[in-house]
């Protein structure tokens, strides 16, 4: 685990001074023990350096207009578990901007954040060493519950209304904490496989789960598993043939992992997550960190180099910095007003909305097209069987329908995924008996 490594890389570059910076680009957290807050725009070379972040901040992540900072604090004296947020429109306008800081209770070891997709607005963060989620209200920036879990959260992913968090028991555990939000409370525990580390959506709707295996020594056991989201069902699993314990997805469902445990030169691999196999292309290593772009690019950082490269869609580099510190984790900052012109590949598919959605036998769905594109689309019922495909050739840009035509169907819940080239987006249906 980041927090366990005991080397720490010297940093090679120098502060910059930051001008306002409206264009797409890539914050990171770098250095393990001595850590700095570094921003690197598309169209630059050098990294910027924002500020100093102190000893062992965990993880980077942006939410509506801020940018969230989990601090683990100090191993000797527990201190400093702190989370931290500033506007990030302010921060790199005006590095020296104060940050909200929120303290977290002492030698509990915050590891991840992820925040609620409804009203209230809140931010989830596993205290790692105490074995729960704290809740925070992020109007009132105060901590509102604090929720046990099973032992060692990791990583977390919201689902309609319900906390998945990863319970990892530091290498044995096998196990993943379900909470109900608006309770809150443990509802539920799903037996997974060995050491589960990361666990997000995938464009199916369901919970896409990374089990590193055994670490210590390594097993070489990793898996990825589907799951129900609602029984905690493995519907498929894939082995990666190493120790993997980050990963990232993209939109049309291409999923990134890498193994930051036995060591950060193993190859970054890709898989299809529809048809749920490994893709002949990788990168050769450094997967420490990952993230994805705006425009289905994937970003790696290694843990060693602290080089930070950029793969575009069809997993070719576009660009390479070298920062020459260890990169511990990665968000891209791309304001939407702002991204067309730096897209490798431009986003083709706006919101797809379905009405009347529950329906009864029929929905409409409407979906915007940026640039021409081949369309097609298909759906899944909730345990990830596919039920229909549907293609509608080349479609020329501006505002599409498609009509579902439900009256084969049961009633339920279904995931349809439209797909025009390489972009895609997925929309929840319920067909009502």
């Amino acid at each position: 685990m980041k927090w366990l490594l005991t080397f720490c890389i010297t940093i090679l570059f120098f502060p910059i001074i930051l001008t306002a910076q409206e264009d797409p680009g890539i914050f990171t957290i770098e250095g393990f023990s001595s850590s700095q807050l570094v921003w690197q725009a598309l169209d630059v070379a050098e990294p910027q350096v924002i500020c100093d972040l102190g000893t062992t901040p965990n993880r980077i992540s942006i939410h509506g207009d801020y940018l969230y900072i989990v601090h683990s604090g100090s191993f000797s004296d527990g201190t400093g578990a702190e989370l931290w947020r500033a506007p990030v429109a302010g921060l790199l306008e005006n590095p020296n901007l104060d940050w909200q800081v929120l303290e977290l209770p002492d030698y509990s070891n915050p590891w991840d954040i992820t925040f609620s997709g409804e009203e209230p607005q809140l931010a989830f963060v596993s205290l790692l060493m105490q074995n729960s989620v704290v809740f925070i209200d992020l109007e009132s920036w105060s901590i509102q519950d604090v929720v046990p879990t099973h032992p060692y959260p990791e990583g977390m992913v919201e689902l309609d209304g319900m906390l998945y968090v990863c319970a990892s028991g530091l290498g044995t555990g096998n196990q993943v904490s379900v909470i109900d939000i608006a309770e809150p409370q443990l509802v539920d525990v799903f037996d997974v496989a060995v050491n589960p580390q990361d666990i997000l959506v995938d464009a199916d709707g369901q919970l896409l789960l990374l089990c590193s295996g055994v670490t210590y020594p390594p097993d070489n056991g990793a898996l990825i598993q589907w799951l129900e989201p609602l029984t905690g069902e493995v519907n498929d699993q894939l082995g990666l043939g190493n120790n993997a314990g980050v990963m990232a997805v993209r939109d049309d469902g291409v999923v990134a992992t890498g193994d930051e445990w036995t060591t950060t030169t193993d190859p970054v691999l890709f898989l299809d997550g529809v048809s749920h196999t490994l893709l002949e292309e990788s990168y050769e290593s450094g997967g420490f960190a990952l993230a994805v772009g705006f425009d289905n690019s994937f970003y790696i950082g290694s843990g060693v180099s602290g080089e930070l490269v950029r793969l575009d869609a069809e997993f070719n580099v576009t660009e390479t910095f070298s920062h020459g510190s260890a990169i511990v984790d990665i968000v891209e900052y791309a304001p939407l007003e702002n991204v067309a012109h730096h897209s490798h590949q431009p986003t083709g598919l706006n919101l797809v909305t379905a009405a009347p959605n529950p329906f009864n036998p029929g929905t409409l769905l409407r979906f915007d097209l940026l640039q021409a594109a081949t369309v097609k689309a298909d759906l899944y019922d909730l345990l990830g069987r596919h039920c229909r495909h549907v293609s509608l050739g080349y479609v020329s840009v501006g505002q599409q329908q498609l009509y579902l035509d439900g009256s084969k169907l049961a009633g339920g819940v279904y995931f349809l995924r439209l797909q025009a080239g390489s972009q895609s987006r997925t929309v929840k249906l319920t067909r009502l008996p």
